[in-house]
């Protein structure tokens, strides 16, 4: 079956007229949607760092000793001195607690470190 282009004067029955605008079945102008997308990603990047709990420690410790700083067998109470370090090399607030902020460098940094060494390139 092969399939043509739309000429701009054919719509498919899917959207309508109304006031002179093209509309999806549901009302909503191409407009108005991309509108509310774009505020309900607004507010999920702009939520503030309470919004969120912070991360399991074990997970914290694993990603820590992934990336080198701090031995695998540590103890969780190394935890939050080593993520002080972690968050000053990071240019993040120096707080030692794991929030969304820190876990999404934590794990791209991790992720690095994964590739480096897939690469041969890092111990």
């Amino acid at each position: 079956m092969r399939l043509r282009a739309n000429s701009g004067s054919e719509w498919p029955k899917a959207l309508t007229r109304q006031a002179g605008r093209r509309t999806t079945l549901e009302g909503m102008t191409v407009r108005r949607t991309l509108q509310a997308v774009g505020a309900a990603l607004a507010g999920a990047v702009s939520a503030p760092e309470a919004a969120a709990p912070p991360a399991d420690p074990r997970e914290v410790r694993d990603l820590l000793a992934e990336i080198g700083l701090l031995h695998p067998r540590s103890p969780v109470s190394d935890v939050p001195l080593t993520l002080c370090r972690f968050q000053a090399r990071a240019g993040l607030t120096i707080d030692g607690v794991a929030g969304p902020r820190t876990v999404q460098a934590l794990t791209r940094a991790a992720r690095e470190t994964r590739h480096m060494r897939s690469l041969g390139l890092a111990a």
